[in-house]
């Protein structure tokens, strides 16, 4: 459809760009990458937005899709960061099948609310870069359909908002002030039991 032909994706780990200049199409390219030799043989039109994944910040970056294959030495902390700080409406992320079982991914997904569905398996054998992994394509859905028709789940930036800006409950010098008190009447008590 029409629709698809002009989607803005940002692509976490882009390589070369060759994957996210296709599936932007005729949409915006942008791109996080740390390898120099990459980004130079990447095409003119791709925006890099940033070269450390784990510095970059991705609540302000809106797109219509986010699109990975991490390193998988690290792959629930990339997923974890895209779902909970992803702004889009869809990310694709290609996961090995352990995935499943993370923690940290669950609790990222729960954390915005979100959808998770393996729309693909596969290994990569005969890959360029042949692999032993079995892999998922995982889509992770950042809206629901309501009688009102769909609306977002939990918003990137109220979460990430939360998560940098924890507010302690106590304060400190409420606690000193508190301990204090406690050890006065500990020694108030004392002296009366000996007296």
């Amino acid at each position: 459809s029409n629709v698809l032909n002009k989607v803005n994706v940002l692509e976490c780990g882009a390589g070369d760009g060759r994957v996210v200049k296709e599936l932007a199409n005729k949409g915006k390219a942008y791109a996080i990458e740390k390898s120099k030799i990459l980004i130079d043989s990447m095409p003119d039109d791709i925006f890099i937005i940033g070269t450390d994944f784990f510095q970059s910040t991705l609540v302000d970056k809106r797109v219509e899709m986010i699109f990975c294959n991490p390193p998988y030495s690290q792959y629930e902390q990339w997923a974890a960061k895209i779902i909970r700080e992803g702004n889009a409406q869809y990310a694709y992320m290609i996961l090995p099948r352990r995935w499943k079982k993370s923690h940290i991914i669950e609790s990222a997904i729960q954390s915005r609310e979100a959808v998770s569905e393996i729309i693909g398996s596969f290994d990569f054998l005969n890959a360029d870069r042949a692999a032993r992994a079995k892999v998922d394509i995982v889509r992770i859905c950042f809206h629901k359909m309501t009688e009102h028709g769909r609306t977002r789940t939990t918003d990137p930036f109220d979460l990430w908002f939360a998560e940098s800006f924890k507010i302690n409950a106590v304060d400190s010098k409420d606690s000193e002030w508190e301990e204090e008190k406690r050890e006065k009447q500990k020694l108030k008590e004392n002296c009366q039991k000996a007296l």
